[in-house]
């Protein structure tokens, strides 16, 4: 049997619609789904030129000038700009998630997700449901992601059922040449800080790393991130979507820490066993030893910059304990938390200060401003919900960087 020649190839589809007319006396509808996974699985592979060349003229014979098309319907996760796969279409029709038209045919809605979970005896853990898998929002209505549902339902225990493949190698990459400000918003973005991003037209392949909003569009059409709540349709915030994605997230965040260097990776295990045992030298030392100069971690340029570097060291080496980050706390929000599943072990509780200039007295002067995070804590009592949860024994950080210096202070409740 001979292989086909791209020429072959390049009109196949036509041919079949040639093909089903003449069979039928009718035009064909043709209906092409994930139309842009092709691109998007090629730009990862390192082949997209030579994709892009083939979907051009492989879409190009169907919707072009076909005299066997009754209409055509492409759907996919990314709308592709200036590539001329779809250029010359006769008067497409552009339905976005932003747009209401289509809104409740992406996925499941709430009466669908409540109906589904009582038929099959779960109705009680609806709200959980609802914590792991709601919050994709198509032109202002809240959307379940039905192949995650379908998931749960089958095997009724929480998990990651669905991932976007071809969006997740280009997330992948954000931990690798991302700059040091994309790396940290998508940090935020896990402690719950939203971004702020408009809509694009479409994305233009290949994404540049260098242009936070072209990657906000990516996430957000892949279905990671979703429009705030007030959202306008010009700028808005974004947030993750659910438990899912996040999960999704901090894994890829974790691949990222494993893969450093082992010098690195010793040094992230001991920063964190200092850390949950109350030694301050011990932090001190990790992170002014190894941590903070090693150029392949991160570059720091404002206190969110130490924060996110932080929390990701946390989440890479998490797995006994919880870390919240910015979350409410007695009178204000702490910085950083630390939870361990077993509430006899202890807890820590971590305050950041940043030091732009450096002090007139040098560590001395950073010291000064590590005693001033641990104040912090102790005036607007960032301890007090995790006493009140249990936990016996909670270590308080103060922690004051310059540059890739830092000074410790703790003391233990």
């Amino acid at each position: 049997m001979g292989k086909s020649t791209e020429a072959e190839l390049n009109s196949s589809l036509k041919f079949l619609t040639s093909c089903l007319r003449a069979h039928h006396k009718k035009r064909v509808i043709v209906l092409m789904d994930e139309y842009d996974a092709p691109l998007t699985h090629a730009l990862a592979e390192g082949y997209y030129d030579t994709m892009l060349k083939f979907m051009r003229g492989f879409m190009g014979s169907v919707f072009k000038s076909n005299d066997h098309l009754e209409f055509g319907v492409l759907t996919g996760v990314q709308r592709i700009a200036k590539e001329g796969l779809v250029s010359g279409f006769n008067n497409p029709k552009v339905c976005g998630i932003m747009d209401t038209e289509f809104s409740t045919c992406f996925g499941f809605t709430e009466d669908e997700v409540k109906g589904a979970c009582e038929m099959y005896g779960l109705g009680e853990s609806y709200g959980e449901v609802k914590r792991w898998y709601d919050g994709y929002r198509f032109g202002g209505r809240d959307i379940y992601n039905p192949w995650s549902i379908t998931g749960y339902l089958d095997r009724q225990e929480f998990g990651e059922y669905w991932v976007n493949t071809g969006s997740t190698a280009m997330f992948r990459d954000i931990f690798r040449r991302g700059s040091a400000s994309l790396k940290d918003d998508v940090a935020g973005l896990m402690t719950g800080a939203p971004v702020m991003m408009h809509l694009e037209d479409g994305i233009t392949y290949p994404v540049e790393y260098d242009n936070a909003n072209a990657f906000w569009v990516l996430l957000l059409n892949a279905g990671y991130i979703k429009p705030c709540n007030g959202a306008k349709a010009d700028r808005f915030g974004a947030e993750l979507v659910n438990t899912e994605i996040r999960n999704i997230f901090s894994r890829n965040a974790k691949e990222w820490f494993r893969t450093q260097q082992a010098p690195i990776a010793e040094a992230v295990q001991s920063f964190v066993d200092s850390l949950l045992q109350g030694d301050a030298d011990g932090v001190g030392a990790a992170l002014n030893d190894e941590l903070l100069n090693n150029p392949s971690c991160h570059d720091f340029t404002d206190e969110n910059s130490y924060h996110m570097f932080i929390y990701g060291i946390l989440l890479a080496v998490s797995g006994d304990y919880l870390v919240h980050s910015n979350r409410e706390a007695g009178r204000g929000r702490s910085d950083c938390a630390i939870k361990p599943m077993d509430k006899g072990a202890a807890a820590a509780v971590v305050e950041f200060k940043h030091v732009r200039k450096e002090p007139p007295d040098g560590l001395a002067g950073l010291a000064q401003e590590a005693q001033s995070g641990l104040a912090q804590i102790e005036e607007k009592a960032y301890f007090h919900d995790l006493q009140r949860e249990g936990y016996t024994r909670i270590h308080k950080y103060g922690i004051a960087f310059h540059k890739k210096n830092c000074a410790v202070a703790m003391e233990t409740t």
